[in-house]
């Protein structure tokens, strides 16, 4: 005679296998899936970074085409007009004995100069010392700075004699003549000033001031160099 208590057992005990059977199996498939997804995101993981490798190397080689082209176009803007200065130079200096008063006397001095670039060629830096006929020395300092934006130079004095600053003088070359124009006061009267610069060679050139009275209508040149390399 069949047991029905003992016939259920049975057929629980079968049924609990089957189930674990069905775990274990959907188990092993979705191990397997994610096997597989990993293994394509993996993929798809690499294909992306090689893909951002060569736009990256894309990107610098572009900016670097587009660098070279810029310091091509450096060389002309005029950042590089006064390398010529860079050096030791000797100094024939004249300087009018007085300005604005129709002075027609020169004091004829011998002087030396040396420049240096800083920032990067983007400016420089030059040392004037001279000695008066009256046994008076002067020391003074000049400050070039160029502006990439305007193309222009700014150029600035100052010397042992006054001790401050003098305002800017502004301007670019045009071939080997640059010329610089700025405001200023002159025995507490508003002036013009001008400096003039003329490259002749690699080892002369030669700077000369002026002032003016009118806005530029007349000019009274007051100091002159003659420059020669040492």
């Amino acid at each position: 005679m069949v047991d029905p208590q003992r016939t259920m057992r049975i057929t629980d005990e079968v049924m609990k296998r089957k189930s674990c059977r069905s775990d274990i199996f959907i188990g092993l498939v979705a191990f397997g899936l994610l096997v597989a997804m990993t293994e394509l995101l993996a993929q798809s993981s690499n294909h992306a970074t090689v893909r951002a490798a060569e736009e990256e190397t894309s990107r610098k080689s572009t900016q670097v085409q587009i660098e070279k082209g810029g310091e091509m176009k450096d060389e002309t803007d005029g950042r590089h007009d006064f390398d010529f200065l860079f050096g030791s130079w000797k100094v024939e200096s004249r300087r009018l004995a007085r300005r604005l008063e129709g002075c027609t006397e020169w004091q004829n001095l011998r002087a030396e100069n040396e420049t240096r670039p800083v920032l990067g060629g983007l400016g420089n830096v030059d040392k004037f010392t001279a000695t008066f006929p009256n046994g008076k020395p002067i020391e003074g300092m000049t400050l070039r700075f160029f502006d990439p934006k305007t193309k222009l130079w700014s150029i600035y004095w100052v010397d042992n004699w006054t001790c401050q600053l003098q305002p800017p003088v502004i301007g670019r070359f045009d071939g080997k003549r640059g010329e610089f124009y700025g405001d200023d006061t002159f025995k507490e009267k508003p002036i013009r000033v001008r400096f003039i610069w003329v490259k002749k060679d690699s080892d002369s050139a030669c700077w000369e001031q002026a002032f003016s009275e009118d806005g530029g209508k007349t000019w009274e040149t007051n100091w002159k160099w003659e420059i020669t390399r040492k």
